[in-house]
């Protein structure tokens, strides 16, 4: 018999506004579940305005995420405890970021992305570009 694994979470606790829409794409090599395998993952990003800058950053545990979603400031976001992140300026309005760090089948991951204008000490603002970044045109979330 066949059985599909995965969850979807829809919306993202975020009650001052401070990140923008994500949707995750997990590429399987195996139609059947892994036991401990790693996964490729694609980010894709919406309403992005073209020539503005954003940092997409990656949680790898639940615990950072509730602290993130309790932020009050985009500063905030980009001082709690996270993975990884990297910056970009968006040439589309919808962009897929190909995530080069692959994910523990399993574990958890969670991605948020944020504008840059909204942060007040640049300082925070990684250094990092998003290098896999291709256009998905004027795709909406």
């Amino acid at each position: 018999s066949h059985v599909d694994y995965g969850i979807a979470v829809k919306g993202r606790s975020d009650p001052k506004q401070l990140t923008l829409p994500t949707r995750l794409i997990i590429t399987l090599t195996k139609p059947t579940r892994p036991a401990a395998a790693l996964l490729s993952v694609g980010v894709q990003l919406f309403s992005l305005v073209p020539g503005a800058a954003f940092t997409l950053i990656r949680y790898n545990n639940l615990s950072a995420v509730r602290t993130v979603a309790r932020a009050v400031t985009t500063d905030a976001l980009l001082v709690a405890a996270h993975e990884q992140a990297c910056s970009f300026v968006a040439t589309n309005p919808a962009m897929l970021y190909s995530d080069p760090h692959q994910i523990v089948y399993g574990s958890e991951y969670v991605y948020r992305l944020v504008n840059n204008a909204g942060v007040v000490n640049k300082a925070l603002i990684p250094s990092v570009a998003c290098s896999h970044l291709t256009s998905l045109g004027s795709l909406t979330y």
